[in-house]
């Protein structure tokens, strides 16, 4: 199809539109090229460290009711409040960039505001450019699927919060933190994340419930109707990166829930693990086994579909049993580098 007719989850395109996404894909290509090609004729010796913190304003969202999960503040669900940061400095002791992430939605602004903004980590990064005008500030963001920052809906308390993560990274930076050696090792494969299967009428009973699975669930009964077959699995990106001894930073892809954060540093040990979500895939929600269970807008799973008609099929909940490969897929890649 045209591409101005492939769009499932806005209006569809204009051949205008579509004429003037291509230019503006074009000149990204291009940008990054440069960019590439400008950071590797500008390489120098540098060295590395890191630490981290912590923010209070990471909320859970997930409130359980006799109807099911729906959306809220939740002081008792599982949050991850640490705040990872890692610097970079010339041999001389120039802070040359700062990569720092923070486990939760950067969603202080609701759909109710008509701007475009970087809301909590747009702000960090401006106030801590602000004071380190020479330094690259980037903002990664961890396993906060399942979070909100709070207050939130307004304007000022999106700014509230980007000062606090500013400060904290700044805490950080300007204290005590770990010195990074090599070697570097990494690491990427794909693991193939089990899909519930479902019956018609299992998938009917969800398509009835107050809850954002309901949409999926029809999704689901129209790829039935034309005829065509649910996935069984989906092949999702893993990656590790290995400084040393002093660091495993993980890279999960999607929308990982806080419970993979916590549960990962426990495997790994928590004063040498980040964890990081929204890597190389972004397919839709990565659950635990626990909000499999629950059900509610976390366990969606696969939503592929939503963004192309061909991806009509991409759709699919994930089985109780994704936890397990994904928590077996991390200690894989771990053990292959010791």
């Amino acid at each position: 199809n045209p591409v101005w007719e492939d769009n499932i989850a806005y209006s569809a395109m204009t051949p205008a539109d579509a004429s003037r996404t291509v230019a503006y894909t074009r000149r990204l290509q291009d940008k990054v090229v440069r960019l590439v090609e400008t950071a590797l004729s500008h390489l120098q010796p540098a060295s590395i460290a890191w630490g981290t913190g912590e923010v209070g304003f990471v909320m859970n969202r997930r409130i359980l009711t006799d109807k099911g999960v729906s959306m809220g503040p939740n002081p008792e669900g599982p949050i991850d409040p640490i705040v990872p940061a890692l610097k970079v400095e010339t041999q001389s002791g120039e802070l040359l960039a700062v990569l720092f992430g923070c486990a939760c939605h950067n969603t202080t602004l609701t759909g109710a505001h008509n701007l475009i903004s970087g809301d909590y980590a747009g702000y960090a990064q401006k106030y801590l450019a602000e004071e380190y005008p020479e330094t690259e500030f980037l903002f990664m963001s961890g396993c906060g699927a399942d979070a909100n920052p709070e207050p939130r809906g307004t304007l000022p308390q999106a700014k509230d919060h980007g000062r606090e993560l500013a400060n904290e990274v700044k805490r950080i930076v300007e204290g005590d933190m770990i010195q990074l050696e090599g070697p570097l090792q990494t690491d990427y494969r794909l693991v193939d994340l089990p899909i519930l299967s479902l019956s018609r009428e299992e998938i009917e009973e969800y398509a009835n419930i107050p809850s954002s699975q309901a949409l999926m669930a029809k999704q689901m009964l129209a790829v039935l109707e034309r005829g065509q077959s649910l996935p069984e699995t989906y092949a999702a990106p893993f990656g590790l990166w290995n400084f040393g001894k002093g660091l495993n930073l993980i890279a999960l892809p999607a929308e990982p829930v806080a419970e993979y954060s916590l549960k990962i540093r426990d495997l790994l040990g928590s004063s040498t693990t980040w964890v990081a979500g929204y890597n190389n895939d972004c397919f839709g929600y990565l659950p635990n086994a626990q909000i499999v269970d629950e059900g509610g807008h976390e366990a969606i799973g696969i939503t592929l579909w939503i963004w192309g008609k061909h991806l009509f099929d991409q759709v699919g909940f994930f089985a109780p049993e994704v936890e397990g490969t994904v928590m077996s897929a991390i200690s894989d890649l771990h053990n292959d580098q010791e």
